[in-house]
């Protein structure tokens, strides 16, 4: 008998051993949010190709098992999809409420994160957010 586990974020559609296809309602046909998901993913060197379809909240993950195994697969992807649900906007403005900033010569600050380009440092960032 097949167990299955249960997640907040997402269905699990099918799972071979080296391939997981799951259904995100989050992603229901925003095709920049599927796109942002999939940079993120491809980040992890065990996720070899990740396909998205957004018109029907579905991705496609090849993964390497031996490097990172299904069940660390589907605790990552419930990890960054409660955070991938929310938009943006409403995360920054609830931070932006809470904290008041001095007033001050506006300053550009570069950094980087991990060796992430500057497009996937600032999709981690407004992830985090």
């Amino acid at each position: 008998m097949i167990q299955t586990q249960e997640f907040s974020q997402f269905i699990i559609a099918h799972q071979l051993q080296r391939r997981i296809r799951i259904i995100v309602p989050s992603l229901f046909r925003n095709k920049e949010r599927a796109t942002i998901l999939q940079i993120l993913l491809l980040k992890r060197a065990a996720i070899e190709e990740v396909r998205c379809v957004w018109q029907i909240n579905s991705i496609t993950i090849h993964f390497d098992p031996e490097q990172f195994p299904k069940q660390n697969l589907l605790k990552l992807l419930e990890a960054v999809l409660v955070n991938f649900a929310q938009k943006p906007h409403a995360s920054l403005s609830k931070i932006s409420e809470q904290q008041q900033h001095r007033e001050g010569p506006k300053q550009d600050i570069v950094f980087g994160i991990g060796g992430m380009s500057c497009a996937s440092c600032a999709l981690f960032l407004e992830m985090v957010l």
